[in-house]
């Protein structure tokens, strides 16, 4: 602070931060920013692991007991021969 008592005091974060909002009069521009359209990402690590670990357990129940044990081990096979 220079000068005399008159000038302004040092302002706090908070107070530069609401003299500058809109509802101030300060200038806002948000209405004016890019329009991004925002998707969930895909294929991650953690969504491949849930993947991986959600068919590691369907390969262990095998089928449905309905199944034969013929129909069971075909689909277990087939299974296997992808993750190879």
């Amino acid at each position: 602070m220079t000068g005399s008592t008159n000038d302004t005091q040092e302002l706090s974060f908070w107070q530069v931060i609401f003299l500058q909002s809109k509802v101030n009069g300060a200038p806002y521009h948000g209405e004016e920013l890019p329009q991004h359209q925002w998707d969930w990402p895909h294929e991650t690590y953690l969504q491949s692991r849930l993947r991986h670990l959600r068919d590691k357990v369907e390969i262990a129940n095998l089928a449905p007991l309905n199944q034969s044990a013929q129909a069971r081990f075909e689909r277990f096979y087939k299974r296997l021969l992808e993750y190879s």
